[in-house]
């Protein structure tokens, strides 16, 4: 009986874990702010990948400022796409 009480013990501890785990990436904040030859981006922050890679691509939103920065940005958060400022 003891045994079959720590097993039971020992999956709500888990899932629990696993809940929080969760809970913890999902509220993980995207953001960048970059500054090149003291020309600075500005602070952006996203809820997803998808809208930071199109961000990272926007000049007006970036106010045409740290080119550099965000293609290599992009190169490390956006694999498989291609950096295509506009």
């Amino acid at each position: 009986m003891k045994m079959i009480l720590v097993s039971i013990i020992a999956g709500v501890a888990t899932m629990l874990s696993a809940c929080n785990q969760s809970v913890s990436a999902s509220s993980q904040d995207i953001s960048y702010d970059l500054t090149q030859n003291q020309c600075p981006t500005g602070k952006h922050s996203f809820s997803n990948n998808g809208d930071l890679c199109a961000a990272l691509q926007d000049n007006s939103l970036n106010h045409n400022c740290a080119l550099d920065l965000r293609q290599q940005r992009f190169e490390t958060d956006c694999p498989g796409a291609t950096f295509s400022p506009h």
